[in-house]
């Protein structure tokens, strides 16, 4: 017998489905249970498809339907993708920005100070508002938003640092540009910067770094922590314009929430994803990783100056439980009584 998911019957629910007939997969739903009692009312449909070599019961009307409703949610599969490796947000004297490495090695920062959005929901937003930027190449859709995103977000200026006129900075700028020229290791290391906004990036390593005032007005060289995601790719299934089922990767990214994960959790990146994860993100786990160990440490040391001790004859004593303080006090009782009792006889 036929498959009657492939029969032409089938096939013209399938148009339905491709036309939009269903606003909702509820509405597919309701419309295959009275398909089914069509089935076995209508005995010329019946006898029609059975002709046809289609085997008419429960189990294939059963089987129909699952299909059926598979090939829906294939129809509905979003296959748009979002790379975003290379994109980060950062923040630098109270200033979020967010950066950007092109494929080509340089960067882009984008100021971000007026938007209250993560950055990946801000690209998110952005490809979900044209169909130009939904294409199953992520990097392509990237690429893309951030061109629109330049139409509205004021850039930094960043320019080789061999190339930066220090006479045209003011004499705070000054300061901070020679504190950061100064680092050690710096004949070793290749920025480009942009002063005015104290944005100073290794471009060989994306890291940034800044100039901060602290409180004893002494300028310290700080590094910038960094705001990564995860690029998760998934093959997923789908039907094309032309009614085919085909299989697609599909990328989107994933904010890394290293802080918000238990010790087991972290560990587990740590042991199998760690290849995975942006330079950025492996210095954020590491840093969160040690961090939390140094706290441990710091509570395991306070415990042990908190704890009672008591020393007699330089051994380590145990407090007394209430038991053996109960029956030292009846003893005492018992011959303080005892001894008044014999006073009282030797005066008689």
């Amino acid at each position: 017998m036929n498959n009657l998911y492939d029969s032409s019957f089938s096939n013209t629910i399938k148009k339905k489905i491709n036309n939009g007939e269903f606003k909702t997969k509820e509405d597919l739903i309701n419309y295959l249970k009275n398909l089914n009692n069509l089935f076995f009312i209508d005995i010329e449909l019946s006898k029609q498809l059975e002709s046809q070599g289609f085997n008419l019961n429960s189990d294939s009307l059963n089987e129909l339907t699952v299909r059926l409703l598979d090939y829906y949610d294939k129809t509905k599969t979003n296959i748009s993708s979002l790379n975003l490796d290379g994109v980060s947000q950062i923040k630098i004297d109270n200033k979020e920005y967010i950066k950007i490495r092109n494929d080509d090695g340089s960067y882009k920062v984008f100021d971000d100070s007026m938007s209250n959005d993560s950055f990946v929901k801000q690209f998110q937003d952005r490809q979900n508002n044209s169909f130009n930027y939904q294409t199953n190449d992520g990097v392509k859709n990237r690429n893309e938003i951030i061109k629109d995103m330049e139409k509205d977000k004021e850039g930094a200026n960043l320019d080789s640092s061999v190339d930066i006129n220090t006479r045209r900075l003011t004499q705070e700028e000054q300061k901070e540009f020679s504190a950061i020229m100064k680092m050690s290791n710096m004949d070793k290391m290749n920025f480009v910067v942009d002063p005015v906004r104290n944005i100073y990036i290794n471009k060989d390593t994306g890291e940034v770094y800044y100039a901060y005032k602290n409180k004893e007005g002494k300028i310290e060289v700080r590094k910038t922590d960094e705001q990564t995601v995860v690029t998760e790719k998934k093959n997923v299934s789908y039907i094309d314009e032309s009614n085919i089922e085909n299989n697609i990767d599909v990328e989107n990214p994933i904010e890394d929430n290293f802080d918000k994960l238990d010790d087991f959790e972290l560990q587990y990146i740590v042991n199998n994803r760690l290849s995975s994860l942006t330079l950025e993100q492996q210095e954020k786990l590491n840093r969160i990783i040690e961090q939390r160990k140094q706290e441990k440490n710091q509570e395991v040391k306070e415990e042990q100056i908190d704890k009672p001790k008591i020393m007699r004859f330089g051994v380590l004593q145990k407090p007394n439980n209430g038991f053996i303080d109960v029956l030292i006090l009846c003893l005492i009782t018992a011959l303080y009584g005892l001894g008044i009792i014999l006073y009282i006889i030797i005066k008689i």
